[in-house]
């Protein structure tokens, strides 16, 4: 989602968790979760952000795509639930308070409309 690109996206987990498989710190579950995300973050960021409007997902999700970091990013994965706050927080190198503003941001400027 974050790379606006379905072959971008497949890409970005296969490496993610080729780097995950190589790592012998990962630990338990939560930790590896954590790893992955954070790999998948980092990763993405260096990727440019492609979003293919012919598509009904891609235009549903395109208000996404055109938030800045890191609320695009805290916003998704909030709405994903893996994380609490202080893990969402610690993936995206920010603070509780600095993540905060800006999912009150991103929440402002995304109005993702019902379909009808």
């Amino acid at each position: 989602m974050l790379t606006g690109s379905e072959t971008a996206a497949l890409e970005l987990v296969r490496s993610s968790l080729a780097k995950l498989a190589r790592r012998s710190d990962a630990g338990d579950l939560a930790r590896s979760r954590r790893i992955l995300f954070a790999s998948l973050y980092r990763q993405s960021l260096s990727k440019p952000l492609v979003s293919d409007p012919s598509t009904e997902a891609e235009t549903r999700t395109r208000p996404l795509h055109e938030l800045n970091e890191p609320g695009r990013s805290a916003l998704t994965l909030l709405g994903m639930r893996l994380f609490d706050g202080e893990d969402l927080a610690g993936l995206l190198g920010e603070s509780l308070p600095s993540l905060a503003k800006s999912l009150e941001e991103a929440r402002r400027r995304v109005v993702l409309e019902p379909k009808p």
